[in-house]
């Protein structure tokens, strides 16, 4: 059984592709010794952690797909400064959900 089907809480992420995609798909993902799962769950980690390379090929997508240059000008504006505010307190995500959850019990204790 795969190791992620056995969590209750689990979701499935369908989409479609045209045959000729999909068969190089699988033949680049036999090429670097990867599963289809593997790779996607591997892309969508890197792209919800904020992996600068994704995140420069996701800019770069969307620029081609036609998205204005002042949305994406503001966009790598905020990545910025959240990663100037990480350098500058030394903290990240999961700290300041930390400090969230510390703060949390204690304010409902009084």
């Amino acid at each position: 059984m795969n190791a992620i089907k056995k969590y209750k809480d689990c979701k499935r992420i369908i989409f479609y592709e045209i045959d000729k995609q999909h068969a190089r798909l699988l033949v680049q993902l036999h090429y670097d010794g990867l599963k289809q799962g593997e790779f996607f769950r591997a892309i969508l980690e890197g792209y919800i952690s904020g992996d600068q390379n994704l995140f420069d090929f996701v800019q770069n997508y969307k620029l081609k797909k036609g998205n204005t240059k002042t949305h994406i000008r503001r966009i790598n504006k905020e990545k910025e400064k959240s990663v100037e505010l990480e350098k500058r307190f030394g903290l990240n995500e999961d700290e300041i959900e930390d400090i969230f959850d510390i703060l949390e019990q204690e304010y409902l204790e009084i």
